[in-house]
């Protein structure tokens, strides 16, 4: 199981002896951080942990085609324009895998 983000935030206090409010806030912080990063540059490197790289998508307009189970036309609907966000991990993270 995944750790929550109190679950986060008590294991940060417990390994860097801070309170868990200055753990708490320095992770709204780096948040807050990687949202401005992603908005003006397009990526950003948590160092240590991941890189981060967002990509525009384009609008697909709406268009016939034919369902591979059933063989019958069908209409696929229309998909506004939008932006992934894609996860690559560092080395650090990729050697704990290579194992």
């Amino acid at each position: 199981m995944s750790l929550t983000k109190t679950g986060m935030v008590e294991t940060l206090a417990a390994m860097t002896d801070c309170d868990k409010k200055t753990c708490a806030a320095v992770l709204a912080a780096l948040a807050e951080i990687v949202k401005e990063e992603l908005a003006t540059t397009g990526e950003v490197t948590i160092p240590g942990i991941t890189k981060l790289k967002a990509k525009s998508t384009p609008a697909r307009k709406t268009r016939m085609g034919i369902n591979p189970f059933t063989k019958e036309q069908m209409v696929f609907k229309s998909k506004p324009a939008g932006v992934k966000v894609k996860s690559f991990p560092v080395k650090n993270i990729k050697d704990v895998f290579a194992r």
